[in-house]
């Protein structure tokens, strides 16, 4: 039987599915393979003529379906009325005879021979310009409509893009799929028109706009499932912001980089695939902005990094400032985990750290101070901590005066660090070595003792919420238990993503050591509003080990709405104490006073386990035959005694001396601060403000 030519169906022999083509038998009324109806409809006798018909004989729009007054769809065969333009089921555009379309000449195919839908001449008939644009123009479009349907990776059949699941096996729809329809498209595409079978190749060429009908967008790979698997670390604001400057929005762009953003970030490869943009590969906001053009929208970006900069200052940490001694103590950090096996196995620290800030930067100018505790301190969340609530007092420096004059107590200063779900993790490796978790070793590390003892850490995770869930009024069941541990088991192996309580203790676990919270007892929203009470004040202890395995001196961090931050204490002055140092703000022993131990450089500060209105701390995660015995616990985990003023019950912080790569790196951070001191002291020194001067010494400190 000839290609595109239609017969009617006949019951002396089997008819074919409309659908998969299969041959039935004339008693069958519906398919044997996908149940489809049987029609008694004329259709075609093989697959491939769909196509062919749709390119080379009249349109079955055209055709008369035993109503004049209705027009078949050629995409799904509904039949439509002759006044409407598109399908109303599809969207497909009406399709237009091609008795009025120019007639094409003949072409060879690389056989030489002529193409069987081009073999027999047709006559031309005179067609006004205006008619015959509109009809390649609806052509164009039915065609590019057409091309839209993903191939079947089981069964090869095409299927609508609006299909999950593969209409004859049901096979379910892969990323893949679009990647074999584009390198497969229909056959009267010329071979230097057909796209090669890269991953470049299914986007817009270079210096091209995206297409509007191009089915890899954001928005389609969002939809899918392997999709949503593989741009599931993807930054979306970022490539909002990157699209943003292509249409030459500003909105998206200043989100971004006033939420903190990067505007040096650049963009990767599968970026710029993402952006149909393959060629802006490697480049930044910066280089897009001058790309296109986007003068005003370039000026918006350096004012809101201007202000983001003036509202929360350039942060210049120690690791910031040597950066090569930083990455050389995160590597002894990682060498000395080690891993104990037996009834309770798990990994830990093997060697004992704790940060301190030289008091030698109190020898420093008055204003070179200050410029140094802003680039150093949270001071939102060191307010946060040392103010009073309305209902709550202060949660650390409450202590009086006398005792800080005395020697016996340092102030605790909260150390600047990473914001979202890494700020746990870089505020306990601040309060140890004062460096932040950049490489994710610690992250590492819990998720890895989560899932090797979660037959240990789960009862006590799973008494705990029980007896918090009593407290407010409701139960839990064990389904919702399970649910929850599965997600916290999750999070710590996700980057960024927040951590709870149950990390906190099974950090004390891996340092070896208790985790004394200080924090906020209420979480507020921007307005002052009181959103919920804030858990997580209180002692982490690692109960699961053996205490004589463990280190007695705490490790301090505190909690504001969200978002921990390392509290460090002050070390006392190598020289004298009490020496008026000239330029410092206040004498030495002011601020820490002889706290070093005869015969040792070992350095004893004073946590307070007590609130400021007297209440003892709580003691997380304690079973039901510990509680009550809160006291006790203590001074088995910790070295408790009473202070003479007062008698308030503290925990002496053993602070032993500090490593000699930390204290290397201690020493270029404070010396980047000397010659600013010497600078902004000199005789002949350039008037200005010193946040200008700071760039002179510094060029580079600015992009770190």
């Amino acid at each position: 039987m000839s290609s595109g030519k239609r017969v009617p169906v006949d019951h002396d022999q089997k008819w074919s599915c409309s659908q998969c083509t299969y041959e039935n038998w004339p008693s069958a009324r519906k398919c044997t393979m996908c149940n489809a109806v049987k029609s008694s409809r004329m259709i075609p006798r093989d697959i491939f003529e769909l196509s062919a018909l749709e390119e080379h004989s009249p349109s079955i729009g055209n055709v008369d379906c035993n109503n004049p007054e209705k027009w078949s769809c050629p995409a799904c065969t509904f039949l439509n009325w002759n006044r409407n333009a598109c399908c109303v089921q599809c969207r497909t555009v009406k399709s237009v005879p091609n008795s009025m379309l120019p007639v094409v000449p003949a072409q060879n195919n690389r056989n030489g021979r002529l193409s069987p839908s081009l073999a027999s001449p047709r006559l031309p008939s005179p067609v006004p310009d205006d008619v015959r644009a509109l009809a390649e123009k609806l052509q164009g479009l039915s065609c590019s409509s057409s091309l839209k349907k993903w191939t079947c990776l089981r069964c090869t059949y095409d299927n609508y893009p609006k299909a999950v699941k593969c209409v004859l096996c049901h096979a379910c729809r892969t990323f893949d799929d679009h990647l074999n329809h584009e390198s497969s498209r229909s056959p009267s595409i010329s071979r230097s028109e057909t796209p090669t079978k890269t991953d470049a190749s299914i986007y817009c060429p270079q210096g091209a706009t995206a297409d509007p009908d191009c089915d890899n967008t954001i928005e389609t790979h969002k939809r899918g499932r392997v999709g949503k698997r593989k741009l599931r670390e993807v930054d979306w604001s970022w490539l909002e912001a990157c699209k943003a400057v292509i249409d030459g929005l500003a909105e998206p762009v200043i989100t971004y980089v006033k939420s903190g953003g990067d505007p040096a970030k650049q963009i990767s490869r599968q970026d710029a695939l993402l952006l149909n943009q393959p060629s802006l590969t490697g480049s930044s906001l910066v280089h897009l902005c001058l790309k296109f053009k986007r003068e005003a929208l370039l000026a918006m970006v350096f004012d809101a990094l201007e202000e983001r900069r003036g509202r929360n200052g350039l942060k210049r940490m120690p690791s910031v400032i040597a950066p090569g001694l930083a990455k050389e103590i995160r590597k002894h950090v990682e060498n000395s985990l080690r891993y104990k096996p037996g009834p309770c196995p798990g990994q830990f620290f093997s060697e004992c750290a704790l940060f301190g800030l030289p008091q030698e930067l109190v020898a420093l100018s008055p204003a070179v101070q200050g410029h140094l505790w802003e680039e150093l301190l949270d001071r939102e969340a060191q307010r946060e901590l040392e103010e009073p609530e309305e209902s709550s007092p202060p949660a650390i420096n409450w202590l009086p005066d006398v005792m800080i004059e005395s020697g016996e107590y340092s102030r605790l200063f909260a150390l600047w660090n990473r914001t979202a779900g890494d700020c746990l993790l870089d505020a306990c490796m601040q309060a140890a070595w004062g460096i932040c978790d950049r490489e994710g070793t610690l992250r590492r590390t819990l998720s890895e003792t989560l899932t090797q003892s979660t037959a240990l850490f789960y009862p006590r995770w799973q008494e705990y919420e029980c007896l918090q869930a009593g407290l407010l009024g409701y139960a839990l069941n064990q389904r919702q238990l399970c649910s929850e541990w599965t997600a916290v088991v999750r999070s710590a192996a996700q980057p960024g993503a927040s951590l709870c309580q149950i990390h906190v203790f099974v950090l004390a676990h891996i340092f070896r050591r208790p985790i004394i919270v200080y924090g906020v007892k209420s979480i507020k929203s921007f307005r002052g509003e009181v959103l919920g009470t804030a858990h997580f004040e209180g002692v982490y202890l690692p109960l699961l080990w053996d205490h004589s395995f463990c280190w007695k001196s705490p490790l301090t961090l505190g909690y504001t709405r969200g978002h921990f931050s390392a509290l460090v204490p002050l070390l006392p002055f190598d020289g004298a104490s009490g020496v008026n140092v000239p330029g410092a703000a206040t004498p030495i022993e002011d601020i820490a006073g002889p706290r070093r131990r005869p015969g040792g450089y070992r350095v004893t500060n004073y946590i307070p386990l007590v609130t400021a209105d007297g209440k003892l701390l709580p003691v997380h995660f304690l079973t039901h035959s510990e509680l009550g015995h809160e006291d006790r616990i203590l001074r088995q985990w910790l070295d408790v005694c009473l202070l003479d003023h007062g008698g308030l019950l503290v925990a002496e912080q053993q602070i032993p001396r500090p490593h000699l790569l930390v204290a290397q790196m201690l020493e270029e951070w404070l010396n980047y601060y000397r010659q600013l001191s010497e600078m902004y002291t000199a005789p002949f020194r350039v008037k200005g403000p010193l946040s200008g001067q700071s760039s002179v010494i510094d060029n580079g400190s600015d992009s770190e």
